[in-house]
């Protein structure tokens, strides 16, 4: 008791205590505010920290959820197009309408594709799908744009597939590409590109992140953002997507709208709630100090305190209202977001998504130990091991584990998880769960492939294709029991030891090209077991590349068809029986068993169809569903008719439908089988494509219709000449003929104004009449159209043909629904309309009706004419008599005048050329005599007189055949550079006797043998150089050709330039138009000082247009002629600089021409390489030998060094030029070309130098001098190529060129033939070029002949005297060849005949034959060479007994 009241006054004491120092301690309510409002402002912080860490971690989570969204959908477009691109690859190739489907489809599936298209090798787009709104980039050059060329070549190079960058198409559209490069057996074949529209892409994808503001950049670049003014935020998250060298910054910020949900005000809450507890704290503690007694006021202060109490708990309504919102968020993401207590191991938030994955009800998942229980039990306690141990170390892990799904499933998911921390302490974990279920099931199956690979029957090899034997890294089971080897057998070693020495196998060979080019292949070998047994190996290869395209391993599977072999050699017997009668038939067979419906179509009878052998099967469906709707009901019944038995074969024409959708008429015949009750069992028979004649028989019988009704209208139309009942009788048949309603006629008139009066009209009962109602022209297209076209216009509705438009009042008025017109015309000009009005109903105009109206027209408008014409053919009938009898007077005497020119031509040419060819004759044969040096003179002035006037005759006779269009040119083969060569031979004498300098010069693109006349080729050159010499009196003459294509697409078809250039007196501008007149020269003193005719060069200009050329000529600076435009401006490869101060003159002439490219081996062209890289020193004085040398050797790629002086030459030597030959001309100022070359020889280093000196015809004999100076070759000038060539090889290299066969060995004829074999010889020959050339050879046989233009000549001159040989040209004038000879056989016995031998540019099969039966002994082809020449007189001479 004591004790008790101790205690209470123990109590009241402290109780007194604690009233005094409250009442004492004045500041103590000031410390504890001061106090409690640190630690309010302490937890507020704390509370808003963990705020902006959990606002923080929901924007990164989002930031990788759209990143992993943005790369699964870039990764599933290029999934796509990658099977686009192996489809195209294996296939070598898609073809167009699978590859637009497939390509469709993936546009419409996938959003944001613009477009995808094919790009070939070449870099240009050729397909792309949708073509609407891409046609601008249909044949795009790709490699043309510049943003385009690196990244193309880095994916065709890498084998890569790429995104491009950003950029703008057109205007501010964004889009960006992916290249899926292709390669066709590792040869590249383009690309499959992928055209991305940046905006839609993206919105497709972003649209469903509310609550966020997403910009994302390509590099600097701004392609995409959801806010016009994105502000920066300090919650802003940046992440980068980096893929198929796609680089996107991609930038996320919360909206102002989540921000103000996430931001919780309970830190504020707390705050203010804390500042006011505070300060209540402090007021009570006042009001304790002053009043600590006063109850009431303590009571007061109570009710205060639970108000803020009742704030605090909304306050944390509100928070939890917050928290229920970011779930909501976090529920829309595709991933299951979650929340787990560490103390409770219950989850504390779990997204939706959970339910729909694994079909617990979300109750369920916040039962305590859920994941643990729903574990599977395999992975139970490791999984809750590893995540308990991470946890408890404060570690973020992830994790795989499989759970149990509510229906029993077993689903693999991913654990993403971090730890949150309270104090350094784990207190929840946060995380994503994602389904990894279909990686597994993928894991799993590779797995079973292994096991499957292990358990196959197929033999199964792989080997390195890393090594260069490719040695063998695996075998299955199965290649061990095939081939009795084990594994550690045959590892390491290459797989053809299987095939034993049996190495020399069809199939071997496209093995190893198949391993060589990375491809696969399918081939049948033999191969050799362990024990040597044989067994026959169907192997299938394919190669095995890696992630890079790089060619690592191949795989192939055996397949043991050793008895399958067997069986089909047995078989393959009596297959080839049964093809080889399938093949001579070229029907289609079909044997069908009745019973089983199965049939078997031949081969050809689904090709006839269009379908390849496996596109059809073995059913009777096959052929019936194919017959025609129109002809099946009456097949089937003939069908049934013989199988009934009621016909004894069955014979059908019907049609049936091919792959392509069209029709064929098909001649089906067959026959049945039956069995002993009458049951058809089989049937035979065959398909026979009738399809052509069906088509002919059905034209034919469309023509005859449509002709018969033309003829009755045209019948009725013409009956009468009469324009006004024409168009009234043409109305009415035209309207019964086309059963229409209305038919008009209207007449055309343009003058004042074009308008079309009605003139006719047909029209039935209850329709109006239209003959009040004019139609207007002016605002009618339909009839402005009309009037300017023969074509039919068809209206099927009047009322929406745009050419009616604004007519629909009229038409109403009329009652017309439908039109066919046509505009009457006579010789293009229109003279009216023929109108067919269809007003009962709207009418579809065939084309059959159409083309009917337009030959009614044409006959209307020539009955039209015939009409009109009539009344003016009545009154010009009798002037039209009179003028015809006057122009038939006139075309008799002009007819009689030509003839007679003709006839006069022809006879003065052979009156003059009979005595001349006597006088030339004789003075030949007085050349043979003993005669004094006066006496010969006087003779052979007397035929190089008679000679000249020849050539005139001739000229005149060629322009007289080309001005009356009867020159006809050849057309053979023959080489340019001879036929030039040979003109420079006959010209070099002349040449040479005035001291000129000659030579040419081929360009080296113009064909060495082209198609064409050489005759005539020869003829202009020889005018054109001819006159050149003949007006050049110091200097040299130059002759150049040069060749152009013509035409890309014709490779062989050239334009030939010949360019005749010389130093001579030139031509005055003012004489130059008279320069191509016939008989006229540029001066008339010309003529009395140079002589001619003037028709030269009239000859060759017509000649060269004749050839499809021109010609014209350059000098002082004017042209004369046509200059051809194409060569304007063209400069020479070699242009004179005379040094003569010369004004000279150039001739050009063209011809268009074939280049031959039938050449022989023998007659190609084979420059040494040996020449290649000679060294070569050049010495003329005259500065084009020198170029055209120069420009020669440099063809053969020899290295060139020229002088145009000795001094100059020793003072190149002298520094020591390396040098392997030299060519110098003889004549040359101050030092020759001899003493040159001795000179050269004392030089220390050039002593055994080869030289080759270049001399004139006058001096071809070498002196003692040339002896001593050592010189290995002597050329005569003009310098021929071939010669040249042939002395650079043969001292060289000992190789000479192989132009053509008579360069191939020096010509073997006899130069004194004429002393061995003297004969008189008559040269037949009617073209003067021609006559020179063959004279030449003769005389370098050491024969003068005489010369006859044609075989009337001929017979004159040996009437006249005897000849030994007549050369004889198959086609002259006159009489040719082969009518002479006859004349000559039956003129003149076999003893005194002359020996006939022809010559004729006819060098096909079975000419020498007409030859020879003519009477010829002998035949030589022209272009005619000097050894076949030697070699036919040769002939001769054997016949006569002389060796020569």
């Amino acid at each position: 008791m004591n004790n008790t009241n101790n205690m209470d006054i123990s109590k009241q004491k402290k109780y007194f205590e604690i009233e005094k120092l409250l009442i004492k301690q004045k500041f103590l309510s000031v410390l504890v505010g001061i106090f409690v409002l640190i630690i309010v402002i302490f937890i507020s912080h704390r509370l808003a920290q963990e705020n902006e860490t959990h606002i923080q971690q929901l924007v990164e989570q989002q930031g990788i959820t759209t990143k992993t969204e943005l790369t699964n959908e870039l990764n599933s477009r290029i999934i796509a197009l990658q099977r686009m691109g192996q489809r195209w690859e294996k296939s070598g190739g898609t073809p167009y309408l699978q590859w637009q489907a497939d390509a469709t489809n993936y546009v419409e599936d996938f959003p944001g594709y613009q477009a995808i298209a094919w790009v070939d090798s070449q870099y240009k787009t050729k397909w792309i799908v949708p073509k609407l709104g891409n046609k601008g980039l249909i044949n795009l050059d790709l490699y043309q744009e510049n943003q385009y060329q690196t990244v193309l070549q880095t994916v065709r190079n890498k084998r890569e597939i790429t995104f491009t960058n950003t950029f703008n198409l057109s205007g501010d559209e964004k889009i960006f590409l992916a290249y899926i490069p292709l390669f066709i057996n590792n040869k590249f074949d383009g690309f499959i590109l992928g055209v991305f529209q940046t905006q839609e892409f993206l919105d497709s994808l972003l649209d469903n992140s509310n609550g966020y503001q997403i910009q994302i950049l390509d590099g600097q670049k701004l392609i995409y953002s959801q806010s016009e003014n994105m502000l920066t935020s300090p919650w802003q998250h940046n992440l980068n997507l980096d893929t198929h060298n796609l680089k996107w910054k991609i930038i996320i910020a919360p909206t102002p709208e989540l921000l103000s949900e996430l931001n919780t005000p309970l830190s504020t809450v707390i705050l203010v709630a804390g500042t006011i507890l505070g300060i209540t704290l402090t007021l009570l503690i006042y009001l304790a100090q002053t009043t600590f007694g006063n109850q009431k006021q303590i009571t007061s202060i109570n009710q205060e305190l639970n108000k803020n109490i009742k704030q605090h708990q909304q306050t944390e309504n509100d928070l939890r209202q917050s928290q229920n919102k970011l779930r909501q968020l976090l529920e829309t993401t595709k991933v299951i977001p979650w929340e787990l207590d560490i103390k409770t191991w219950r989850f504390t938030y779990i997204g939706p998504q959970a339910e729909a994955l694994l079909g617990y009800p979300m109750t369920e998942w916040y039962e305590p130990n859920f994941w643990e229980n729903h574990l599977h039990p395999d992975d139970r306690v490791k999984s809750i091991q590893f995540c308990q141990k991470l946890t408890a170390e404060s570690k973020n892990h992830q994790f795989e584990y499989r759970i149990l799904a509510a229906d029993g499933r077993i689903i693999w998911l991913r654990d993403i998880i971090n730890v949150v921390q309270e104090a350094g302490n784990p207190t929840m974990l946060r995380g994503f769960m994602f389904d990894i279920s279909d990686i597994k099931l993928a894991e799993e199956a590779l797995k079973l492939r292994e096991r499957a690979v292990n358990s196959a029957k197929n033999g199964i090899i792989i080997s390195d294709a890393n090594h260069p034997e490719y040695p063998i890294i695996y075998v299955n089971p199965a290649f061990e029991k095939i081939t009795g080897y084990e594994y550690k057998e045959v590892r390491g070693q290459n797989c053809r030891f299987l095939q034993g020495n049996d190495i020399n196998q069809p199939g071997l060979y496209e093995l190893r090209a198949a391993i060589k080019a990375g491809r696969s292949c399918t081939v049948t070998i033999r191969n050799y077991c362990k024990d040597g047994t044989l067994f026959w190996n169907e192997l299938s290869i394919s190669p095995i590349y890696d992630d890079n395209e790089k060619l690592t391993h191949f795989i192939g599977i055996q397949n043991d068809i050793t008895k399958r072999q067997v069986a089909e050699a047995e078989l393959k017997e009596k297959e080839e029986r049964w093809q080889l009668a399938l093949q001579g038939n070229n029907d289609g067979i079909w044997d069908w068993n009745i019973k089983t419906n199965e049939v078997f179509f031949s081969t050809h009878w689904k090709e006839m169809l269009g379908y390849e052998d496996y596109e059809i099967s073995n059913h009777i469906d096959e052929w019936s569903q194919r017959v025609h709707a129109d002809d099946l009901d009456v097949v089937m019944e003939v069908l049934k008719d013989h199988l009934a038995q009621k016909t004894p074969f069955y014979i059908s024409e019907h049609r049936v439908r091919c792959k392509d959708g069209s029709y064929k008429w098909i001649l089906d015949r067959g026959q049945a089988l039956w069995d002993e009750q009458g049951n058809a069992v089989r049937m035979v028979g065959s398909h026979t494509d009738i399809t052509e004649r069906v088509q002919i028989k059905q034209a034919l019988e469309k023509q005859l219709q449509r002709t018969l009704l033309l003829k009755k209208i045209t019948e009725k139309i013409r009956q009468s000449l009469d324009i006004q009942e024409i168009f009234t009788i043409s109305a009415t048949e035209i309207a019964h003929a086309f059963q229409v309603d209305r038919s008009l006629i209207h007449s055309y008139i343009d003058q004042p104004i074009p308008h079309i009066p009605l003139v006719a009209e047909y029209v039935i009962p209850g329709f109006a009449s239209m003959d009040n109602i004019e139609i207007p022209i002016e605002g009618n297209s339909h009839a402005a159209q009309l009037i300017n076209q023969d074509q039919a216009i068809a209206c099927e509705n009047v009322y929406t043909d745009p050419l009616l438009q604004g007519l629909e009042t009229l038409c109403q008025e009329i009652r017309v629904k439908s039109i066919l017109a046509i505009r009457i015309s006579y010789q293009g000009r229109p003279k009216g309309i023929i109108c067919l009005h269809q007003c009962s109903h709207f009418r579809q105009w065939t084309l059959e009706e159409m083309e009917l109206l337009e030959s009614v027209a044409v006959q209307l408008g020539i009955a039209l004419a015939q009409a009109r014409l009539l009344e003016q053919e009545t009154h010009q009938r009798a002037e039209l008599i009179s003028q015809n009898y006057a122009l038939e007077e006139a075309k008799l005497a002009s007819e009689a005048a030509n003839k007679a020119k003709s006839e006069f031509l022809a006879m003065m040419s052979h009156e003059i050329r009979t005595p001349m060819n006597a006088v030339i004759g004789m003075t030949g044969v007085l050349l043979d005599t003993n005669l004094s040096l006066q006496q010969q003179d006087f003779v052979e002035t007397i035929r190089s007189s008679g000679e000249a006037l020849l050539t005139i005759i001739n000229d005149i006779l060629d322009f007289s055949k080309i001005e009356s269009g009867k020159l006809e040119l050849e057309k053979q083969s023959f080489d340019l550079r001879n036929c030039i060569e040979q003109v420079l031979d006959i010209l070099a004498p002349k040449a040479e006797e005035k001291k000129i300098e000659l030579a040419y010069l081929i360009a080296p693109q113009v064909p060495a043998r082209i198609i064409g006349d050489v005759t005539r080729v020869r003829q202009i050159l020889m005018n054109l150089i001819g006159n050149a010499l003949k007006f050049t009196k110091i200097g040299e003459v130059i002759v150049s050709v040069e060749a152009k294509q013509i035409s890309e697409s014709v490779p062989t078809a050239y334009e030939i330039l010949f360019a005749i250039q010389d130093t001579g007196i030139g031509i005055s501008p003012d004489k130059m138009q008279r320069l191509f007149q016939p008989f006229s020269q540029a001066d008339a003193s010309t003529n009395r000082k140079y002589g001619g005719t003037g028709l030269g060069l009239v000859i060759s200009q017509r000649l060269s247009e004749m050839m499809g050329g021109s010609l014209w000529v350059e000098s002082h600076g004017c042209i004369g002629g046509k200059l051809n435009p194409r060569w304007q401006n063209q400069p020479l490869i070699l242009s004179l600089q005379s040094s003569q101060n010369s004004i000279g003159s150039r001739f050009y002439f063209t011809i268009t021409t074939t280049a031959d490219t039938t050449l022989s081996w023998e007659e190609l062209p084979n420059y040494s390489v040996e020449l290649v890289n000679k060294r070569l020193l050049i010495v003329d004085d005259n500065p084009a030998h020198l170029k055209i040398l120069k420009l020669t050797a440099e063809s053969w790629n020899m290295k060139t060094y020229t002088a145009a002086t000795a001094q100059e030459a020793l003072a190149q030597l002298r520094l020591d030029v390396q040098l392997d030959i030299a060519i110098l001309d003889v004549r040359m100022p101050e030092m020759d070309g001899i003493t040159l070359a001795q000179e050269i020889h004392k030089l220390s280093n050039y002593q055994n130098i080869p030289i080759i000196i270049l001399i004139s015809l006058a001096k071809a004999e070498t002196s003692p001098e040339c002896s001593a100076a050592q010189i290995y070759a002597y050329l005569t000038k003009p310098i021929k190529q071939s010669q040249l060539y042939n002395a650079l090889s043969e001292i060289l290299v000992n190789q000479p060129i192989k132009i053509s066969p008579s360069s191939v060995k020096p010509p073997k004829f006899d130069v004194n033939l004429s002393e061995k074999l003297p004969l008189r010889i008559l040269l037949a020959e009617d073209t003067v070029v021609n006559q020179k050339v063959a004279l030449l050879m003769l005389k370098k046989m050491g024969y003068w002949a005489d010369v006859a233009a044609n075989g009337l000549e001929v017979l004159t001159a040996l009437h006249r005297q005897p000849y030994d040989v007549v050369l004889m040209d198959v086609q002259m004038p006159e009489m040719d060849g082969l009518e002479t000879t006859q004349r000559i056989c039956q003129q003149w016995d076999a003893p005194e005949r002359p020996y006939i031998i022809a010559m004729t540019a006819n060098a096909m099969q079975g000419d020498r034959e007409i030859c020879l039966e003519a009477g010829m002994n002998d035949y030589v082809s022209k272009p005619v060479k000097i050894d076949n020449l030697f070699q036919a007189l040769s002939r001769y001479a054997e016949k006569l007994g002389i060796k020569v």
